[in-house]
């Protein structure tokens, strides 16, 4: 796997002094470690961050809303909360806003994908269960209007969303169990259509990007039954590509290593490049106290070449307790979207250890990643 060259050296696992809560802020660090090119802006206005929400650059502006929270980690016997809420970012060195409009219901960990106009969500789940319920969102300067669309034939939490050719595809995913199912809606909202089948094993919590009119898939987790008929959590690196004029998957080359919710909407940053960051590769076997955080790692495909490159690893700060629901120091975040926005990755919020939130925004400039292919 080639490895990328910055601007700036890259790892780092002290963060310290990052500055106001206004503006693009440097992430500098202490001793041997140099500065890193990840980067701070405003937190989310809701400081006990979501993990599960969805996200969309429309518009120029940036769009999040839904995802869930607790009040306290689950070794704390903490209670988890769904939300309905839907905020604004209309540049990076600005504060969030809080839209008045909310919502239909609460919901966390849909499929959602853009075609840069609208957003599109199907399913997902709250505390009434898994949904098949499926919403257009549009902004109107900052205002949004949300439309239903027809409801999914199945309902659906954990699937990877993308939209391409005037469909919305929504792949995998949790109906009742990990899925294969692929299916398709046209955005002016008519029929669901299913679709080949996922050729890899069933996958939830997997990523979806589309570009030049296919659908790429990557990643996820399948729980694959033992001899004793116990289901073993498998993180997966599968990718493949789904081309819409053949009807046909394609099996790419594999990721350098498995990722479980990685950021919910791989961005394609460049014409031909997709970022994939955040989640993990091996699922931890012991208690959510002691979980040991996430995978630093970010990791680049190249569609033209069927290529993996490693990014910029994510910066993670040391914490000063365990014993709270809400993170507020960059760690790294599963379940959270990656967006574009003014030449820059923008990865929000998001679960940094079982039950705990980041209430962090974190933006990487387009302009310090290079490729060296000399490696």
């Amino acid at each position: 796997m080639t490895r990328l060259t910055f601007t700036k050296l890259l790892k780092m696992k002290t963060l310290l002094g990052l500055g106001a809560t206004t503006g693009i802020q440097a992430l500098s660090s202490t001793g041997q470690c140099e500065e890193s090119p990840w980067q701070t802006i405003a937190p989310l206005p809701d400081k006990t961050g979501f993990s599960g929400h969805f996200g969309a650059t429309l518009e120029g502006h940036i769009l999040i809303g839904g995802g869930s929270n607790f009040d306290r980690p689950l070794w704390l016997e903490g209670k988890k909360s769904y939300s309905d809420h839907l905020y604004l970012l209309t540049s990076l060195e600005d504060e969030w806003q809080m839209l008045n409009a909310r919502l239909p219901y609460p919901i966390a960990h849909a499929a959602f994908a853009s075609d840069g106009n609208s957003l599109y969500l199907a399913g997902g789940t709250n505390h009434e269960g898994v949904q098949s319920r499926v919403f257009k969102i549009t902004l109107d300067g900052n205002e949004s209007t949300i439309e239903e669309l027809p409801p999914m034939p199945q309902a659906n939490c954990y699937g990877a969303g993308a939209v391409a050719g005037g469909y919305f595809y929504v792949i995998g995913g949790d109906q009742n169990e990990a899925a294969t199912a692929c299916w398709r809606l046209p955005i002016d909202g008519e029929n669901w259509e299913r679709l080949p089948d996922l050729p890899g094993p069933p996958a939830m919590l997997s990523a979806a990007s589309a570009a030049h009119g296919q659908i790429y898939f990557f990643g996820g987790i399948s729980y694959p039954k033992n001899d004793a008929g116990e289901k073993v959590p498998t993180p997966l690196n599968q990718a493949y590509c789904f081309n819409p004029e053949t009807n046909t998957w394609a099996k790419l080359s594999d990721m350098p290593a498995p990722r479980v919710a990685a950021c919910a909407s791989p961005a394609l940053f460049s014409e031909t490049q997709i970022m994939l960051a955040g989640g993990f590769a091996i699922s931890h076997p012991g208690s959510p106290e002691t979980h040991p955080g996430f995978d630093d790692e970010t990791l680049i495909y190249d569609i033209t070449r069927d290529h993996w490159t490693q990014g910029p690893p994510l910066p993670v700060s040391e914490l000063e307790t365990r014993d709270s629901a809400i993170v507020s120091e960059p760690q790294v975040p599963l379940a959270a979207p990656l967006l574009l926005m003014d030449d820059h990755l923008v990865l929000i919020s998001g679960e940094v250890l079982p039950s705990v939130r980041m209430d962090c925004v974190l933006v990487l400039p387009l302009d310090s990643l290079s490729v060296n292919d000399d490696e």
